[in-house]
């Protein structure tokens, strides 16, 4: 299947680095492997409407492990909490839960904590890739105990290692749809009906690729590229949460090695933020879903009080939430490869590389 119409490698400049190129190379591969996620069976585990469930991840895992939370809770009635993985360092959380999911896209130090709490659920989960890659002999065992405890695994693409640089361009994207298409099969199976967005679950791959190869290729892509590495970030959306902005968040942390931007409701700019950034110089993304007149008109109020040293790039979803997310991670996907060639940036070389252990290493056991 094709999915672009042009070629993606003319937005390389001479100097780009090795890199650069894989990078763009995962981001490109990325449509196809959102078709084949989709083929993917929901996991052979129970869930109902009386679940308490508690969901964790870590760096951009977490990313989904919040949009699961979040769709549960709004579209299927469930009571699930995300909380992080310290939660479990001490022993089981507070939480009155009977399932526990976890998200790791490998087997991430810091998630194997919550192995040995296993036993403390009625069931639990793992949303994972790993065992689709060469294991190493401790992690085969880790994987052997989570299932001797009564874990399942469920497994997703990709199927290959996506590692050399910090930012994991492909696993989060898949995640997330994984999460969605499952919340809309719990939806037909819970409670007898479809999800409002299902039937536009299947357009999201050539979406993906569509909004991409259009940032990659927008007359001020560059400009606006550039806007990501302003001191002050903001993401302004509407319904702004944690577990909604946290995957495009740590994305742009990742991917740019910046401090994380901050994310407004829209509303709530004019609460606090607004004077905040009044006198500074502010680069602000508006996140807007779908066809929706009022969200444009929140956002054209906004332009009306914001300064001159103030910038505002408007991004558009086609999608219904929540889909439409896969559109703002395409355009950051974009903006992120142009800024990084810009910058001149080797990803392979991301600051304080190899001096993390005293805490990235923490794992099971603690």
């Amino acid at each position: 299947m094709t999915y672009f119409s042009k070629d993606l490698d003319d937005v390389l400049t001479p100097d780009a680095s090795h890199s650069i190129v894989t990078f763009l190379r995962r981001c490109e591969a990325l449509p196809a492997l959102l078709d084949e996620t989709l083929q993917v069976a929901p996991p052979n585990f129970s869930i109902s409407s009386s679940s308490r469930v508690v969901v964790t991840g870590a760096g951009l895992a977490e990313g989904p492990a919040r949009q699961l939370a979040a769709l549960w809770r709004s579209e299927l009635g469930i009571c699930v909490d995300f909380i992080p993985l310290t939660s479990f360092m001490h022993g089981v959380p507070t939480h009155r839960a009977d399932t526990l999911i976890v998200c790791s896209q490998g087997l991430s130090p810091n998630a194997q904590i919550v192995f040995d709490r296993v036993s403390n659920f009625s069931q639990a989960l793992l949303i994972t890739s790993c065992r689709h890659l060469e294991l190493k002999s401790h992690e085969t065992e880790l994987l052997q105990k989570w299932q001797q405890a009564g874990g399942a695994i469920w497994d997703l693409p990709p199927t290959h290692k996506e590692d050399g640089f910090l930012l994991r361009v492909q696993g989060p994207t898949l995640y997330l749809l994984a999460v969605c298409a499952w919340t809309a099969s719990l939806s037909r199976t819970l409670h007898g009906e479809d999800v409002s967005w299902v039937d536009e679950l299947a357009r999201v791959p050539q979406t993906y690729a569509r909004r991409l190869e259009e940032a990659l290729f927008e007359p001020d892509a560059i400009q606006t590229a550039s806007m990501l590495s302003e001191q002050n970030l903001g993401l302004l959306s509407f319904a702004a949460s944690e577990d909604r902005s946290h995957a495009l968040r740590w994305k742009l942390l990742e991917g740019l090695w910046r401090q994380a931007p901050q994310v407004f409701d829209l509303l709530q700019v004019i609460h606090g933020p607004w004077q905040g950034f009044y006198h500074e110089p502010m680069a602000l993304f508006a996140l807007i879903d779908g066809e929706c007149d009022m969200q444009r008109d929140l956002v054209a109020r906004l332009e009306g009080i914001l300064m001159p040293h103030h910038t505002l790039k408007k991004v558009y979803a086609s999608l219904s939430p929540p889909l439409g997310l896969f559109e703002f991670c395409a355009v950051f996907d974009a903006l992120i490869v142009l800024e990084n060639q810009r910058l001149g940036r080797d990803l392979v070389d991301w600051p304080g590389q190899g001096k993390d252990g005293p805490l990235y290493g923490l794992s099971h056991g603690v």
